[in-house]
């Protein structure tokens, strides 16, 4: 819980506030638990998302598993519907925050996205309902999450169906796993 004092000292040093948004769906909001135990005041300087971003500091979104689940699409879900709408981010600062923000907060600056000579790591997701104009999901409340139909990590397919395999690349795993 930075105070909003330092957050133009964050963003000039180019610290990474790493957030767990998913704290905020659980136990933000008025009578939730930061409330409870942090009293009002200072329960709603937690999870500041939207202030952090909008001041320059690279975000890095995360679940601290296993206080939260390992749930991607949850977390930026979270970050989206942040209960105070200041706090919020768009499904793009969002997902870049739980996908490049993770390599930049380990100064790896390689991954992450496709690029020649990068690393080949990505995800292929089956996505129910409508898109923004970048191609994510919605993540509209009640909607159905993303589902992986494939992972590929280092350019190996390691999860998904065997038709999507490169020709000639020997598979990880076989299959769809479970």
């Amino acid at each position: 819980m930075a105070a909003e004092a330092d957050f133009a000292t964050l963003a000039e040093y180019g610290v990474t506030a790493s957030l767990q948004p998913a704290f905020d769906a659980l136990w933000g909001g008025p009578g939730g638990f930061y409330e409870q135990r942090l009293g009002p005041a200072r329960a709603a300087q937690m999870n500041r998302c939207g202030s952090l971003h909008r001041a320059g500091v690279p975000l890095a979104l995360g679940t601290d598993s296993p206080v939260t689940p390992v749930a991607g699409w949850e977390t930026v879900r979270a970050a989206v519907g942040h209960w105070q709408p200041t706090e919020r981010l768009t499904v793009e600062q969002a997902f870049t925050a739980a996908t490049l923000g993770g390599h930049w907060a380990t100064g790896v600056d390689n991954g992450g996205l496709l690029r020649p000579g990068w690393r080949a790591d990505l995800a292929v997701w089956d996505v129910v309902g409508s898109v923004t104009p970048s191609g994510l999901p919605q993540l509209e409340a009640g909607t159905p999450l993303p589902v992986c139909a494939a992972t590929v990590v280092a350019g190996r397919q390691i999860y998904g169906p065997a038709e999507w395999s490169l020709p000639g690349r020997k598979r990880l795993t076989p299959g769809r796993a479970g």
